[in-house]
């Protein structure tokens, strides 16, 4: 039992949940390889998340040291609606 709100059980929660990305972060094997034959296309690179803007401030400086910047991120918080909402 606990006297946490679940408010405080999720800030906790999102602790725990960014210093599991800082140490798992990785691409899908043959997206770097993927990634550049479009940018050989011309065309840019845009992605979704169900992820928070707090918790992509940590996987995109991970991704980005393995060759992964996108042009544009949209999270779940810059949007009215998450998914499946169509709004990303």
């Amino acid at each position: 039992p606990t006297n946490l709100t679940p408010l405080q059980l999720y800030q906790d929660f999102l602790i725990l949940q960014k210093e599991v990305l800082r140490r798992n972060t990785q691409l899908i094997p043959g997206a770097r390889h993927c990634i550049q034959w479009c940018r050989n296309q011309g065309w840019k690179i845009g992605t979704t998340t169900g992820y928070t803007e707090d918790l992509m401030s940590v996987v995109a400086p991970a991704v980005a040291i393995q060759g992964f910047e996108p042009d544009c991120i949209v999270c779940s918080d810059h949007v009215t609606a998450g998914r499946p909402a169509p709004w990303m």
